[in-house]
């Protein structure tokens, strides 16, 4: 695992900056650097040493040294490339995977990505040609950020890395709309202006001034299988135990996160199986009992037989939230990234890699938006009616039951899933946020994404959209920024593509079954796991949010947002924000509307200001 940073241009006379952005995101990789400075080309990378310790150096060349390349991540079939290029009369000096990159382009061209099984961000000067090449893998899991500017491109792993190299901080107002939306921007937005995300599963060619994007795999072909639930099963196990194994390959101390829930479940029961020895896993809890799956997660080493590692922890909210703000180079409001950035700090006391469970619900519908969006599409002409009025009011105390219905009166499937996946709906930032935002808003790229998929199917369309949004833009964001400020690398053996492949190829009925989401995953960790154990409802990784906000973050958020800073800002409505902050602390649970606008206002802070 790597930081990288590079500079192409016609004009090149500052390589140093190159140097100074991998400084700047050395906590990538902190074991060392290398770098390459050529005619209109300069490429530098931090290494964090985990595959080919002693012999695994960048950049890398081929036989020739007419290619280079600088690498951050894995790619866990290196060894079948390895033997691909010797049959071929190649034969890379390093037995690592990053050694490969150079000769895998020089053979196959741009198609060189279609061979990586992986995570990965990629920069390759073709040297000859004049010509660079960005990479990311197929589901966002490393980032690739850059700036062009007339015959200038620069790239980084992060924000941060690439202000180092002159990038100007300006806000993008128009995005920070889809920020308050969702919590996150999605490729290939940013908050900057002039700074994109190179999308996932893309290849960015820059030469002679241009641009060209191209994607290099999509699931849009990949159709609904027939097959039986026991063939599915024994499938999908296969391919699960294939994706763990080959991701358990390290030269350094590895584990696992285990929270005791069904993804990490399974990955810690297959690592477990497939490793020599006991593993390490690692969960993390809270007082508060509504945040707390340790002793879930106790209860399931104990079965599976690990080495569990635990803390129950006593988190300052106010130190935490200045630390991530530090770190957080791009306004995200997703607050599970707490716990994730506590548990990457104390499982980086023993490891240097972890494998975690995320990807799960994406591929095999584990998401209550899927059921419950599916349920309210169907009955949409009974809605028009509107039959829940004559229900008790005594239901509306049940919380699924109230997201249900807060949801019964839109329209269409698309405006459901949007409404699942809102943070701020409309009224809110009309309500709370200066109208200057609105008048910039981009069009609607969330609208032309849906219906861009092509599939008529309800889980399986929102599932698609999930798999292009919310899991790179959110969840790889957060695992990757959250771990790899601690210097820990977390793998994701969901996220294999043929496991990806497999599991939305399967029929609905196997991922959604009398009301049980990931119903097949269910039946196999049954096989390792007592079904107590997998059959409680799903918590979530969060935390006291709410009574932060009214006890330990109080000063802080009040501060923070009533300021004279946020008034000169002009980005907020001020006396709108303190009566919603009033509301709150009276007891009117608006942590969902508080959260998004205080993390907006800490990004500004730190990144703006």
């Amino acid at each position: 695992m790597c930081g990288i940073s590079g500079t192409f241009s016609s004009r090149l006379d500052k390589d140093y900056l190159v140097r100074d952005s991998i400084t700047e995101i050395a906590h990538r990789g902190p074991d060392e650097e290398g770098f390459y400075t050529g005619k209109n080309c300069s490429l530098g990378m931090c290494r964090l040493s985990i595959i080919d310790v002693k012999h695994g150096q960048q950049p890398n060349f081929n036989g020739q040294r007419t290619i280079v390349s600088v690498f951050n991540g894995e790619i866990y079939n290196y060894k079948e490339l390895q033997q691909l290029l010797v049959k071929r009369g190649v034969n890379p000096q390093s037995t690592g995977d990053s050694a490969l990159i150079p000769y895998l382009y020089e053979m196959f061209g741009d198609r060189f990505t279609e061979l990586l099984h992986g995570m990965f961000a990629i920069a390759i000067y073709d040297i000859g040609k004049e010509k660079l090449l960005l990479a990311r893998d197929r589901f966002g899991e490393k980032p690739l950020w850059y700036s062009v500017n007339q015959e200038q491109l620069h790239f980084s792993s992060e924000l941060k890395g690439l202000f180092k190299l002159g990038v100007k901080k300006e806000v993008a107002t128009s995005n920070i709309v889809e920020y308050l939306n969702f919590g996150y921007i999605n490729a290939p937005r940013s908050a900057y202006q002039n700074v994109s995300q190179v999308p996932p599963a893309s290849i960015l060619t820059f030469h002679e001034g241009n641009i060209e994007i191209s994607e290099y795999w999509n699931t849009s072909e990949v159709e609904e299988i027939s097959i039986s639930f026991p063939e599915a099963v024994q499938e999908v196990e296969r391919r699960l135990r294939d994706s763990v194994r080959a991701r358990l390959v390290s030269e350094r101390p590895i584990g696992a996160f285990l929270s005791g829930g069904i993804d990490s479940t399974l990955v810690s029961a297959l690592m477990q199986q497939e490793s020599e020895s006991r593993i390490h896993t690692f969960s993390i809890g809270f007082l508060d009992p509504k945040f707390d799956e340790s002793f879930f997660a106790k209860e399931v080493a104990q079965v599976i037989g690990t080495i569990h590692h635990e803390k129950i922890i006593h988190p300052e909210p106010e130190m935490i939230l200045n630390s991530l703000g530090k770190v957080l180079d791009q306004p995200f409001a997703d607050s599970s990234i707490i716990p994730t950035y506590l548990l990457s700090q104390f499982a980086r006391e023993h490891l240097v890699v972890a494998l975690s469970g995320d990807g799960g619900d994406e591929a095999f519908a584990g998401y209550e938006r899927y059921r419950a969006g599916s349920l309210l599409d169907a009955i949409n002409p009974l809605l028009v009616l509107n039959p829940l009025s004559l229900l008790p009011a005594s239901r509306f105390e049940n919380q699924k039951f109230r997201k249900l219905l807060k949801h019964s009166n839109k329209t269409n499937l698309l405006e459901r899933y949007r409404g699942f996946q809102s943070l701020l709906e409309e009224r809110d930032t009309n309500y709370l946020i200066n109208s200057e935002f609105h008048r910039q808003i981009d069009p609607d790229y969330f609208e032309s994404t849906w219906n861009d998929i092509p599939y008529k199917n309800r889980v399986r369309k929102m599932q698609e959209m999930d798999l292009q949004t919310y899991l790179p833009g959110d969840l790889m964001f957060k695992v990757d920024i959250a771990s790899m400020a601690h210097s820990l690398e977390v793998r994701t053996p969901f996220l294999d593509h043929r496991v990806v492949e497999f599991g939305i190829a399967l029929p609905t009925k196997f991922k959604i079954r009398k009301g049980e989401s990931k119903h097949i995953l269910r039946e196999i960790a049954r096989k390792y796991i007592p079904s107590p154990l997998i059959d409680r409802p799903k918590m979530g990784f969060g935390i006291p949010r709410g009574r932060w906000l009214r006890e330990e973050l109080k000063p802080m958020v009040w501060d923070i947002l009533l300021d004279e800073t946020s008034k000169n800002r002009g980005w907020y409505q001020q006396e709108r924000i303190r009566s919603v902050l009033v509301k709150h602390q009276n007891g009117l649970q608006l942590d969902s509307v508080i959260w998004p606008i205080f993390m907006l206002e800490l990004w500004a802070r730190n990144w703006i200001d």
